[in-house]
């Protein structure tokens, strides 16, 4: 698909425009909350190395379960990008994600949409 930064990050360009893809599909739990938690460090490092603070991610977590680690690993994570980003879209968000959505949005400066597919979100990326 495109350059991996880690096993669930890839670096997937979308008209010319890079966007790093978190590729979370069908993780629960501890294992969602672990993923999340390292690739959120491993956006933070290659950020810092590069000097970016316009970093478009698209994240995509359908069919995943979410446990309380998991979703204060979302709320760390979103909170150790932001001043990195440019832009967030997510694929997947149902339910009790969508919650957790609404309160990290309205706390955050960083652009932020929900999508049902992943071309959508990618539309909407490359036009921030």
């Amino acid at each position: 698909m495109g350059e991996n930064v880690t096993s669930s990050l890839t670096w997937i360009e979308h008209r010319g425009v890079r966007i790093l893809y978190g590729d979370y599909r069908g993780l629960q739990g501890d294992s969602l909350a672990r993923e999340i938690s390292q690739n959120a460090i491993a956006v933070v490092a290659l950020a810092k190395r590069d000097a970016r603070n316009d970093l478009l991610l698209l994240t995509d977590i359908r069919d995943c379960l979410f446990s309380e680690e998991a979703a204060s690993a979302v709320m760390a994570a979103g909170k150790a990008l932001a001043p990195h980003m440019k832009a967030a879209a997510a694929v997947g968000v149902v339910g009790f994600q969508t919650f957790l959505g609404k309160s990290f949005t309205s706390r955050s400066a960083v652009r932020r949409k929900r999508f049902d597919s992943v071309d959508e979100a990618k539309e909407w990326l490359v036009r921030q």
